[in-house]
């Protein structure tokens, strides 16, 4: 499952539950997931985990043209993220668009 692993203290600040449809945005890109709450985590920190496909994956929150300047690698942790329930991603998209918009569906 595509998860995106937050504490408890932050799914709180944000609002979100343990099975919540998320996105996760940065400067660079963004990805939608699905909320564990993991205690282990500190205040101020989510995880998205390594290794699944293109659609979820950290790279797509990263950039090629911001690098650690000591290594000329994209960061790939400790950059910053926003997070926020899916609904309200969707509802605003959904709420601008005009009156001759097409519903698609990509397969």
């Amino acid at each position: 499952m595509k998860c995106v692993l937050i504490g408890p203290d932050e799914a709180t600040r944000a609002g979100l539950k343990d099975g919540d449809h998320v996105v996760v945005q940065s400067d660079y890109g963004r990805l939608e997931g699905v909320v564990r709450i993991d205690a282990a985590l500190p205040p101020g920190v989510l995880n998205v985990p390594h290794g699944f496909d293109d659609s979820f994956n950290v790279n797509q929150l990263t950039s090629t043209q911001d690098c650690d300047p000591f290594t000329g690698m994209a960061w790939m942790s400790g950059f910053p993220v926003s997070i926020r329930p899916a609904w309200q991603i969707n509802t605003a998209r959904a709420n601008a668009r005009t009156d001759n918009a097409l519903d698609m569906a990509a397969y």
